[in-house]
C-alpha cells in the first residue's frame, strides 16, 4: 500500500527525483501534480471583539482548495529541469514554488541551480508527503525556512548510507529572498553578506534514516522565524538567524513507521544599515515532534492510523529590557488517512487536533486571550496527477 510518505531531506537529490508514476509526454517531458481540498470546523476560548461584526467566540469552518503542477524535463541522461507551480486561493493566482536545473556530473555528484524547496525539517511542503492533513504547529515554514533561489553541491554514493548536500542561496528567513534577486523594500541593495549558507547530512540504514541539518542567514530583516521579537528596525541589515535540527525515520516493522525530530534556532540582535546593534531583539525557539503511523490491517480498504505531538517554546528580548516575552504551544492530533476506491492517487482523509498556546509578557490584542485553547476537525479530500 502506498501511504503517505515524508522523505528524508537528501538536499537537491530529493529535488530531482520525478514521481515515478509521472506522466511521460514525450521527448524527455513528464506531468505530475496535485489537488488538495479540505473542509474544517474548530473553535477555540478567544472571546467576542468589541465593536466588529464578526463572532470571534464562535465556532469557525470553512473549505480550502490548493493544487501543483509539475513538469519536469529528461534534457540528458546527466542534466534534469524542473518546474513546479502552486495554485491558492489566498495568495498570488501561481506561485513559482521550484524552478532549477540539477546536472549530475559525475555519478556521485550532482550541481543544482535555481528556485527550490529548502532542505529543513522532517514535514514535507507538499500534501502528498504528510501523514496527517495539517502540517500544523512547528512546520510548515518558521524554522523551515522559505523557498531558496540559489545553488547547491550534492553528494550521494550509490552503495553509500551516507549522503550529504551543502547550500548557498540568497537567504533562508526573508520573504524576498524567495523570489527576488534584489532587496526591493531596503535602499542599499543585496550584498554578499546577506546570503545564507544550508548544510543537509543523511545516514540511511535499512529501516533507519537519521539526518542532521543545518543553516546560518547572515541577515533576516524581519522576526521571523520567530513569533516575538520586534523585527527589523528602519533601514535596518536585521539580525543573523541560526537553525539547526535533528530528524529521524524508522520502520521497525512493516505497518508501522515511527518519526521524531528536534530543532533549535537562534536569531542574533538586529543591526542598523551603518552596523550599529541595537538593542533587544534576540530571540530563541525551540520546537519537536514525535510521530507514529500503523497501517490498518483487514479493513477492507487501504488506510492508516497517525498520532502526533508538536511543541515550541520560544523566547525574545524587549527593545529597551523589561520583561522577556515567551510563548509556549503544544499539539496533539490523530488523523486517519483512507483510499476508499482502492487507488493511491485519491485519498479520503480524517484530523482531530487540539492544541494550546500560552503567552507570557506579551501585548494581547482587545479579546484576546494568553493562554488559547483550541480543538479542530478537518476532512480532505486528495487527488494525486500521476
Amino acid at each position: 500500500m502506498n501511504l503517505r510518505y515524508v522523505v528524508p531531506a537528501l538536499g537537491a537529490l530529493a529535488f530531482i527525483a520525478a514521481p515515478a508514476t509521472a506522466a511521460d509526454l514525450g521527448k524527455g517531458l513528464s506531468l505530475s501534480g496535485w489537488a488538495d481540498t479540505t473542509f474544517t470546523i474548530g473553535d477555540n476560548n478567544t472571546s467576542d471583539v468589541s465593536g466588529t461584526a464578526r463572532k470571534e467566540s464562535s465556532p469557525g469552518q470553512g473549505f480550502y482548495a490548493e493544487g501543483s503542477i509539475k513538469v519536469g524535463w529528461q534534457v540528458t541522461d546527466a542534466v534534469k529541469a524542473k518546474i513546479n507551480l502552486w495554485f491558492s486561493p489566498d495568495v498570488a493566482p501561481a506561485q513559482l514554488r521550484e524552478s532549477y536545473f540539477a546536472w549530475s556530473f559525475n555519478p556521485d555528484w550532482t550541481w543544482t541551480m535555481g528556485k527550490y524547496i529548502d532542505h529543513l525539517g522532517w514535514i514535507a511542503a507538499e500534501p502528498t508527503g504528510l501523514y496527517r492533513i495539517n502540517n500544523s504547529t512547528i512546520g510548515y515554514l518558521a524554522l523551515y525556512g522559505n523557498d531558496v533561489v540559489g545553488t547547491a553541491i550534492s553528494y550521494a554514493e550509490k552503495d553509500s548510507p551516507f549522503s550529504a548536500s551543502f547550500h548557498v542561496v540568497n537567504g533562508y528567513f526573508t520573504a524576498e529572498d524567495a523570489y527576488s534577486r534584489i532587496y526591493t523594500t531596503n535602499s542599499f541593495g543585496r550584498e554578499n553578506r546577506d546570503l545564507g549558507f544550508g548544510l543537509d547530512l543523511v545516514w540511511t540504514k535499512g529501516p533507519v534514516s537519521v539526518n542532521l541539518e543545518a543553516a546560518y542567514d547572515v541577515h533576516s530583516t524581519n522576526a521571523f522565524p520567530f513569533t516575538l521579537g520586534a523585527g527589523t528596525p528602519a533601514n535596518g541589515l536585521g539580525g543573523s538567524v541560526a537553525v539547526v535540527g535533528l530528524n529521524t525515520t524508522i520502520k521497525p516493522v512493516d505497518p508501522l513507521t515511527l518519526g521524531a525530530e528536534i530543532m533549535y534556532g537562534m536569531k542574533a540582535k538586529d543591526k542598523l544599515a551603518n552596523k550599529t546593534t541595537v538593542d533587544g531583539t534576540k530571540a530563541t525557539r525551540l520546537q519537536g515532534l514525535l510521530s507514529a503511523t500503523y497501517a490498518l490491517q483487514g479493513t477492507g480498504i487501504p488506510m492508516a492510523l497517525t498520532g502526533q505531538v508538536q511543541a515550541i517554546s520560544q523566547k525574545g528580548d524587549v527593545v529597551g529590557g523589561g520583561s522577556k516575552p515567551k510563548s509556549d504551544a503544544v499539539e496533539l492530533s490523530v488523523a486517519l488517512l483512507t483510499n476508499p476506491v482502492k487507488d493511491t492517487n485519491f485519498g479520503l482523509n480524517y484530523e482531530l487536533a487540539y492544541s494550546t498556546t500560552k503567552t507570557k509578557y506579551i501585548a494581547l490584542a482587545p479579546g484576546a486571550k494568553d493562554k488559547v485553547n483550541a480543538i479542530q476537525f478537518a476532512v480532505e479530500g486528495l487527488i494525486v496527477i500521476p
